[in-house]
């Protein structure tokens, strides 16, 4: 992938699906997946519908934190809260309160593509909202762990996403879960959760960068030098101290800042922190909850993209 191509509508997702050509070599079970070919980020098939129905106000728990209007219309409506599923869950036999769900009525398929992650999917050609993933519940092994999204992971998620709204730095940014919807009751009660596509605080004029696809190769263009290069490249910078300064350091600084004014402990890996691009500065993505951007963070932090 060209460095001028990041500026491009939908190259985040481009960089999420394509742009990960060895970044998955630093384990055994980095590459493991029990997803269909079809829903791999891999897949030649662009896209795929999750499946919804509605569920009735009294047997969804809603959790909101700064959520928009228009998209809280979009899930929480007259003929119940919106519950999307993605479509390995709803045909698994294996799946608590299934049976229950199956039974209720169903709402049109949203239509999705996959990202890095798998089980969170950015939705597509959906108009007067903003641009939003949904994190899903997949009882699946993708790596090393079954990506079950429960009660408690939902909670503290929304609740990590109001925590985030005060950390006030230039270098900080993340990308908020602003809804999570559960069905059911009790500790092993899941749901989803949705994350706003866009940073904030607002970092207008700036592109986000995955932070796997800073090194990794480009699957689709595997001539090109990786992104990492060719920003050194743009900078005509010393790479050790671009790599220091413009990266490691600025992770470090928000990570303790954060620590330190909030008591929330972000997880900086590669998959959950992106970095804003023709910029000197990082963001971050993926805490227990939302989503920063200082390399910006897909989940909870700035630099991530899952």
């Amino acid at each position: 992938m060209k460095l001028d191509d990041v500026k491009r509508e939908r190259s985040l997702l481009y960089m999420e699906r394509y742009v990960d050509e060895g970044a998955k070599t630093y384990s055994v079970l980095a590459s493991r997946t029990e997803a269909a070919a079809c829903y791999r980020l891999e897949s030649e098939q662009a896209s795929f519908d999750l499946a919804a129905v509605f569920v009735p106000p009294e047997r969804a728990s809603v959790y909101e934190a700064g959520c928009p209007l228009s998209l809280s219309r979009r899930y929480l409506t007259e003929e119940g809260v919106l519950f999307p599923i993605h479509p390995e869950t709803w045909g698994s036999d294996e799946v608590p309160g299934l049976i229950d769900i199956r039974a209720l009525p169903q709402a049109p398929r949203i239509h999705v593509a996959p990202t890095a992650s798998t089980r969170t999917v950015l939705v597509l050609d959906e108009e007067n909202v903003p641009a939003y993933f949904i994190k899903l519940h997949y009882p699946f092994y993708i790596s090393r762990f079954k990506r079950k999204l429960r009660r408690k992971d939902i909670h503290n998620a929304v609740a990590a996403t109001r925590e985030l709204a005060f950390i006030n730095s230039p270098k900080f940014a993340y990308l908020p879960e602003v809804m999570g919807v559960i069905f059911g009751a009790g500790e092993e009660a899941w749901g989803y959760l949705l994350r706003e596509a866009t940073a904030y605080p607002p970092i207008g004029g700036r592109f986000l960068i995955p932070c796997f696809a800073l090194y990794a190769g480009d699957r689709r263009d595997p001539g090109q030098a990786p992104l990492l290069v060719q920003l050194i490249d743009h900078y005509q910078a010393d790479p050790a101290s671009f790599v220091v300064d413009e990266i490691i350091a600025p992770v470090i600084e928000c990570w303790s800042k954060v620590v330190h004014e909030r008591g929330l402990l972000l997880r900086h890996r590669q998959l959950n922190d992106c970095r804003s691009h023709y910029e000197r500065e990082v963001r971050l993505r993926d805490h227990a909850a939302p989503t920063p951007a200082a390399v910006i963070s897909r989940q909870t932090a700035i630099a991530s993209a899952r």
